[in-house]
């Protein structure tokens, strides 16, 4: 009825009974004017006018309920979409929202401006702009159904531009308060906190998406306890575009959200991730746990626990969440320690920071920490120690610390002893009181303890050399320059010269000297050497250790020998008076003929240290045992022999032996032979006489060749012009 009634009063209608395109076509371009569509292309005359004003009140209303259901449902077509993806639409650039106003007011004014040029009544000129609005909410199709909008006289195309975009920009600004009004009205609050939650905390939905809904969040004018717990673990999210969206949603809308209950309730979830696998999970959980400050005390323990994780960045992370959090205790200490030495920058540098927040109570740890093996961790104890109190080598814990320290040095071994030094040397002056152990250590079988020590001492007292301690070591000191074990010796002769260049002088040496003497028969020939020398330097107050002194010119041990020979000349520049060495000589001679070779060879050395005056008793054995079976004994008597005369071949001591050399040429041992044809070369031709025709004999007939060589190269040597062998061939 609504429909005939609309058809019958639409203009030009021709019959009582219209066919269907007589009411189909006012019902469709009413539909297109409901949409605006129609307005607008009439506008730009591409559409002729089609004004339809119904005549009674039925059609009229039909009219209008049938504009508004179009208008409803396009508008409900357009929306739906954009409230579904509310919050993602919910805000328009800020220059949006500012310059379409303004620019509907502009162009207001612009329209008003070119009517009134082209002389419109003043009515039409002020309410054409005031159409053109109208027409874009619609509210002009309604008016004009009804007959109550005025015609206004034909505009030019540039009035209708920009009655268009009038129309166009309010249109844009309706859009978006509905939108916005439709997401406000939409869900009731908490089913809209809800929903965003399950957004930004499902690893399901994209990124993009799940940054929006959190994002989406700030539209809430408050921020209510239902909204701090989702947000709170999307803190921990792995995804760092999530946690920063989160965190400053957070601070956006409540800086003080860290000490609401729901934060408190949050916690517990955060202390759980950081026992998961998933490592940036753990560190994003630590970073929100440090951001939520005291309030999170209660995760300390689950973030000390996380140290011991190899990763250094976790670790990191959780010291630096436990320093933000606040919540230092004395019992971290012990813990930290192991920290503060770390191979990475940022886990020293919290560590570091954190013993030195817990300040005095961390002394103890840090103190037991000079015992490291690990130098760093020594480094790295002292410096966090002069943080917290520069004068903590005074403390009562450093004091304790020096009886262990030197307890450590006595009792254990290896690398332990030598940080239990390296300790007591952190300590500084405040070891002093272990000066004279540290000096005793100087005679240690270590050396690497020696080496310590000395460092040690050089911290503890710079001038410790001329300290009484030092002194009172001396008679120490000196004992152990016989010590069996050269490189302390050599380290006690360095320390003596520094600590008491006049050492060798004192009393309390000379009554070392007995000890040095029965050393002289020690053993080890390294003992032996050492005790010469240490008599060499006493001097003539060692006299009395002469006897031992010429004992050991026969010892086996070549360095031995050159020592005693090099003491005697120091400590008894006598020593060759026939009163002293009678009873030597004897022993001497005696051992030219022991079974050891290296015996026979020590007493030769012996007798040529002997010297010219008693070579009327050393000469003649020493000649006969030119002919000794050993290589290394040979070179040792003819060494002896030129000691004792430089011109010995030429002596008749010397010579009245070589009938005893010449019995050797008939030995049953070829070696013998050798070295006796060996000797007789030593009298050169001013013996040739004698000796030529034995060893013409032997160059001939002897059975071994090298023997046979050897008389050949000799007889050359004696008789070169062949005076005497070759009479003796004829």
């Amino acid at each position: 009825e609504a429909f005939y009634q609309l058809s019958i009063a639409a203009p030009g209608a021709a019959a009582p009974v219209p066919g269907l395109p007589d009411w189909l076509g006012p019902v469709g371009r009413h539909l297109l004017g409901a949409v605006d569509l129609a307005d607008i292309l009439m506008m730009l005359d591409i559409l002729p006018p089609a004004d339809i004003v119904p005549v009674s009140a039925v059609p009229a209303a039909a009219f209008a309920l049938m504009s508004l259901t179009a208008a409803a449902v396009l508008l409900w077509l357009i929306l739906r979409p954009l409230t579904h993806r509310m919050p993602e639409a919910d805000e328009l650039p800020a220059a949006a929202r500012v310059g379409l106003p303004a620019f509907v007011a502009v162009a207001m004014v612009l329209t008003t401006l070119l009517a009134w040029l082209d002389a419109w009544p003043m009515g039409a000129m002020l309410l054409y702009p005031a159409q053109s609005v109208a027409a874009a909410l619609d509210i002009g199709d309604l008016l004009n159904i009804f007959g109550l909008m005025a015609d206004h006289p034909p505009a030019g195309m540039g009035l209708e531009i920009l009655a268009l975009l009038i129309r166009l920009a309010t249109l844009t600004i309706l859009a978006w308060l509905l939108c916005r009004l439709a997401a406000r009205m939409g869900t009731p609050h908490a089913t809209s906190l809800s929903a965003l939650s399950a957004i930004f905390l499902s690893g399901e939905e994209p990124l993009e998406k799940r940054v929006a809904a959190i994002r989406s969040v700030a539209q809430y004018s408050a921020l209510d306890d239902s909204a701090v717990g989702p947000l709170i673990r999307a803190l921990a999210d792995r995804e760092p575009e999530v946690r920063a969206a989160a965190a400053e949603t957070l601070n956006e809308l409540n800086p003080d959200w860290a000490d609401s209950p729901a934060a408190a309730e949050a916690a517990p979830e955060l202390i759980k991730i950081l026992g998961r696998r998933d490592k940036g999970a753990r560190i994003a959980a630590a970073d929100a746990l440090g951001s939520m400050g005291p309030a999170a005390a209660d995760a300390v323990g689950g973030l000390m626990a996380e140290l011991s994780e190899p990763d250094p960045e976790v670790r990191a992370h959780m010291l630096r969440a436990i320093l933000a959090i606040g919540a230092v205790y004395p019992e971290m200490a012990p813990k930290l320690t192991d920290q503060i030495a770390d191979e990475d920058e940022a886990v020293r540098e919290a560590a570091r920071e954190l013993m030195t927040t817990i300040g005095p109570p961390a002394i103890p740890p840090l103190v037991k920490l000079l015992v490291s093996e690990d130098a760093n961790q020594r480094t790295a104890a002292v410096d966090t120690l002069d943080i917290i109190d520069p004068g903590w080598t005074e403390s009562e814990e450093a004091k304790t610390a020096l009886s262990h320290f030197t307890h450590a040095v006595k009792t254990q071994f290896g690398a332990a002893r030598i940080s239990s030094i390296n300790a007591l040397a952190s300590l500084g002056p405040g070891a002093r009181p272990t000066l004279p152990f540290l000096v005793s250590l100087l005679t240690d079988g270590d050396r690497d303890v020696r080496t310590a020590a000395i460092q040690a001492l050089k911290k503890v007292d710079a001038k410790w050399t001329s300290s009484r301690e030092a002194g009172a070591a001396v008679p120490d000191l000196v004992r152990a320059l016989a010590d069996s074990d050269r490189n302390i010796q050599a380290t006690v002769a360095r320390v003596l010269e520094k600590v008491d260049p006049d050492w060798a002088g004192r009393p309390a040496t000379h009554q070392e000297i007995g000890l040095f003497e029965k050393k002289l028969k020690h053993p080890l020939d390294t003992v032996r050497v050492a005790a010469a020398n240490a008599l060499k330097q006493i001097g003539p107050p060692a006299a009395a250790a002469a006897p031992a002194l010429i004992a050991l010119l026969s010892d086996k041990a070549p360095a031995a020998r050159s020592a005693a020979a090099a003491a005697l000349e120091r400590v008894a520049p006598g020593w060759r008076d026939e009163t002293m060495i009678k009873k030597q000589l004897a022993q001497l001679i005696e051992q030219l003929d022991s079974e050891d070779w290296r015996q026979r060879a020590a007493a030769a050395t012996a007798l040529g240290e002997m010297g010219p005056a008693f070579a009327p008793k050393a000469m003649p054995p020493l000649v006969e045992r030119l002919t000794d079976p050993d290589r290394n004994v040979r070179p040792a008597v003819r060494e002896a022999l030129k000691k004792i005369d430089p011109r010995w071949p030429l002596t008749k001591l010397a010579r009245n032996r070589i009938p005893v050399l010449m019995q050797s040429l008939g030995d049953s041992k070829w070696a013998v032979r050798a070295a006796a044809i060996e000797a007789l070369g030593l009298f050169g031709p001013s013996a040739a006489k004698v000796t030529s025709p034995r060893l013409m004999k032997m160059m001939n007939t002897d059975s071994i060749m090298d023997v046979r060589s050897m008389a050949k190269k000799t007889l050359a040597k004696v008789d070169p012009e062949g005076r005497y062998h070759q009479k003796a061939g004829a």
